[in-house]
């Protein structure tokens, strides 16, 4: 195998790596930017545009152009965890090789580099990198980094695969690997998620097929050189069974299948395609095939604008790559990415492809419904579809437990963690209240308790019920779960609590069934003095209400109270929720 500057590089960094590899692994990091080298100097240092780059630790990234003009490292300032790059030509027919260069204990290093599609070296191309580290201990994602023993060291799989085992890197063929990614082949959502692989140099990566055996997913990756000969490289590769693989308070996203490349335009089937944008509708993207390897891709969940990255893989087939031509907005506040296909040959060519978006803008998903059990005798409903409303467009489903008044309201589509839940009693004297959750990988279920006005369940009352989860960090809103009644003063369990970006609720006990909720950094700064909402957290017959709220320096205050039915103070739970505007 001929020596290149890729490989004396790699030499030269491979103990700066090692040595990085042994850091701790800490929470999810991403970050993302598009570069455009032109204009920049070789050896000079540049941020690319705060509209087209994106660190999670709020950190701003720079871009280093190296003597060598295909050649730039990326310094991520603050990410210091192990993690997986990924990186796709941007605007024209190249490629782009990437790797993790060096961690430090301040910054994570990448190195990128350029070619044109016959694999020379070429200068001032534009292109797309990613980086992500970590997440949720039950985030069905996973992510491999891989480096073969033809690369220079013994073989070395590093990954990252949350609760589950540690994923592993069988050799096939030359070229050719299987990777594996224990507990993630079996769908707990319905959806098959999305894949992404990248190689480091001129190396040419694709999707070969990817299928479950028992709780395994097994994916085959093949790699080609420049000359389209098997080659083993070092390479990454990422899995997310659901879209968005990023903190919801931090970005949201889409990932989208193509599987019929000579079609003239298609909806993409459900199981491989997901958004979780807080705009348009969810799960309704679509492809337009423009010509040989050119498709408009529809995304009418995510924005366009702000920070935003889109990078994309070839599935099956033949050697070749993928690139992103652009992305643009669809009018109506969503986005088109148009994805290039191509050869080993450089020839556009019609091929499948598997492509990932992400931006900046939260997760947010609201639902709600009205619940009429007298309208539907059976064990279980849905609610009038005028009814009732969900952000993914998936119906919320009401299921009568054995227990008469006792209702479960199953909301699909939403994370597993950190709930608003409000509920209220309608058209009657009785009360609702909420007796509890059980999370799924795909849905929450809450659990709605009705009383008559002396405690007795009361069975077939309306009620309605509102569901919301995340938002902008910044934004002038809050939600907890005061669930230890009591506790003289405590901090809401943080799974079930939210405050943006400022610090944790408190809840303070002062005498039975009175409580005190500090919301801090929320004191009101304009006009708008805001709402409070509260809803009763069974757990003993009790009604509860807002007494007063107001401002202490920079916090806000409100003043909760429990009463029994006989009208005193009683400890109780609650659910309270805090919107400025």
């Amino acid at each position: 195998m001929s020596r290149s500057p890729f490989r004396a590089a790699v030499r030269c960094g491979v103990a700066v790596l090692a040595l990085a590899l042994a850091l701790p692994l800490t929470a999810q990091e991403t970050a993302w930017m598009l570069v455009n080298p032109v204009g920049q100097p070789l050896g000079s240092s540049f941020s690319p545009s705060p509209d087209y780059r994106f660190q999670s630790n709020g950190g701003t990234p720079v871009v280093r152009r190296a003597n060598v003009g295909n050649f730039y490292f990326v310094d991520l300032p603050g990410i210091v965890d192990d993690g997986v790059v990924h990186a796709c030509a941007y605007g024209g027919n190249h490629t782009v090789g990437a790797l993790i260069w060096a961690r430090t204990a301040t910054q994570t290093t990448l190195l990128v580099s350029t070619f044109d599609a016959a694999g020379q070296a070429v200068n001032d191309k534009q292109f797309v990198v990613y980086f992500r580290s970590g997440g949720e201990p039950d985030q069905r994602t996973a992510w491999v980094r891989h480096q073969p023993p033809t690369q220079l060291t013994p073989a070395q799989t590093d990954g990252w695969n949350g609760n589950r085992a540690q994923p592993s890197v069988n050799a096939v063929a030359t070229g050719v690997f299987d990777v594996l990614l224990p507990g993630l082949g079996a769908s707990v959502s319905g959806e098959f998620g999305n894949l992404q692989v990248s190689t480091a140099s001129f190396f040419r990566g694709r999707i070969a097929s990817w299928s479950t055996t028992g709780g395994v997913l097994a994916v085959r990756v093949a790699f080609v050189d420049q000359n389209g000969q098997p080659v083993d490289t070092l390479f990454n590769l990422s899995y997310s069974e659901r879209a968005g693989p990023i903190d919801p308070e931090v970005g949201s996203g889409a990932h989208v299948r193509g599987d019929q490349p000579t079609a003239a335009f298609y909806e993409p089937l459900p199981a491989y395609t997901d958004s979780n944008g807080p705009y348009g509708v969810r799960n309704a993207e679509s492809i337009e095939r423009q010509s040989a390897g050119v498709y408009r891709v529809r995304l009418p969940n995510v924005a366009s604008a702000s920070s935003v990255v889109a990078i994309a893989t070839l599935e099956s087939g033949n050697a070749g790559h993928a690139a992103i031509r652009n992305w643009v907005s669809d009018g109506h506040g969503g986005t088109i990415v148009t994805v290039e296909t191509y050869d080993a040959s450089g020839a556009a060519v019609d091929r499948r492809f598997q492509l990932l978006y992400l931006t900046n803008h939260p997760t947010e998903y609201t639902a709600w419904a009205w619940v009429t059990p007298a309208f539907f005798p059976g064990p279980s409903f849905t609610p009038d579809s005028r009814w009732q409303y969900t952000s993914s467009g998936n119906p919320i489903t009401v299921v009568r437990n054995v227990v008469p008044g006792l209702y479960s309201v199953q909301i699909p589509d939403v994370p597993l963690r950190g709930h608003e839940v409000q509920v209220s009693a309608y058209a009657g004297d009785h009360t609702a209240e909420i007796n509890g959750f059980t999370t799924g990988a795909n849905h929450v279920s809450v659990s709605v308790q009705l009383r008559d006005p002396a405690g007795n369940l009361a069975v077939d009352h309306p009620f309605v019920i509102r569901y919301g989860f995340g938002g902008r960090r910044g934004a002038k809103k809050a939600y907890l779960w005061a669930h230890d009644p009591v506790a003289a003063s405590y901090t809401p369990n943080t799974d079930w609590s939210w405050n943006g970006d400022r610090p944790d609720p408190q809840v303070t006990r002062s005498a039975p069934g009175a409580y005190q909720v500090r919301l801090p950094g929320l004191a009101p700064t304009g006009s708008e003095r805001g709402h409070v909402q509260v809803s009763t957290w069974s757990g003993g017959f009790h009604h509860t209400r807002v007494q007063n709220w107001f401002t202490s320096g920079a916090d806000l205050l409100v003043n909760v109270r429990c009463h029994g039915a006989t009208g005193a103070l009683v400890d109780g739970g609650f659910m309270l929720s805090y919107h400025e505007t």
